[in-house]
């Protein structure tokens, strides 16, 4: 069964800033299917990054050709896609049992990590 969670975070609207996005990497574990992550804002909507591909023995890091500019007021939303289900070739368990947050690499996490810059 495929399973969709993610958060989001409003960077502080006071005062003036623009933060640089050069790259981003996004981890999960081999349940790990899919990820995205957007800004929105005053200028609209814009993908960062996005993939329905994700493969845990070919993780990258995604270098921008044009580096994202967030500024101060603007979301950032990302989510992970895991399947855990029978026809997933890299099942930890068979048959499934529920797969909570962990470090281990029987657990499963939705990190991104960037190279960012502050203006």
């Amino acid at each position: 069964e495929s399973h969709t969670d993610g958060d989001s975070i409003t960077l502080p609207s006071f005062g003036t800033y623009t933060i640089t996005v050069w790259s981003m990497l996004p981890h999960m574990h081999a349940l790990g299917t899919g990820f995205d992550m957007r800004v929105s804002g005053d200028s609209g909507d814009s993908c960062i990054i996005q993939s329905d591909g994700y493969d845990f023995d070919n993780q990258q890091n995604y270098i921008f050709t044009e580096p994202l500019s967030v500024s101060n007021g603007d979301s950032i939303e990302w989510s992970c896609t895991w399947d855990n289900s029978t026809s997933n070739s890299d099942l930890y368990y068979d048959p499934p049992i529920d797969i909570q947050y962990g470090e281990g690499s029987d657990d499963e996490m939705c990190l991104f990590f960037g190279l960012i810059s502050d203006d």
